[in-house]
């Protein structure tokens, strides 16, 4: 964790992320079809504002953890390029340089803040190490994701 840590801080330096209104916690079941065929976003408990990106994070890494079995596809399975084209066509601006280049480092985070504060919120050592595979998974994919 403390390697990883560093690596992050170390990309994070420098960058510039824009800030704007996130929901936080952005998957499927917070979100719903209206009758006239719109879309509501429900459960705003974790909306704030902060860099854009989380969202973008957060809702990969809820991918992850999906499934019949509260696993998900394996990281290394999905397809964060589908998710990042889907949203910079329909964002009111396109991803900064500095985003792109934060990406691999937001997608990390998520489940290092997990793995964390696991003994924090009651979860077992199992959900940790679980966590901090994700979050080295996610960072192992760097290249990947980087612009």
């Amino acid at each position: 964790m403390r390697q990883l840590t560093g690596e992050l801080s170390k990309l994070r330096k420098g960058l510039e992320l824009p800030c704007a209104p996130i929901h936080g916690d952005y998957k499927l079941g917070n979100a719903g079809k209206l009758s006239d065929g719109s879309w509501a976003t429900f459960d705003l408990d974790f909306a704030r504002v902060r860099e854009r990106l989380y969202d973008i994070a957060g809702s990969l890494n809820h991918i992850a953890r999906s499934g019949p079995d509260g696993l998900g596809l394996p990281v290394e399975l999905l397809e964060p390029r589908r998710l990042l084209d889907a949203y910079e066509g329909t964002a009111p601006e396109p991803l900064t340089r500095d985003e792109h280049r934060w990406l691999p480092g937001a997608l990390a985070l998520v489940p290092l803040h997990w793995a964390a504060t696991a003994g924090l919120v009651g979860n077992d050592i199992h959900q940790a190490e679980s966590a901090m595979t994700a979050a080295e998974a996610w960072w192992s994919r760097r290249a990947e994701l980087s612009p």
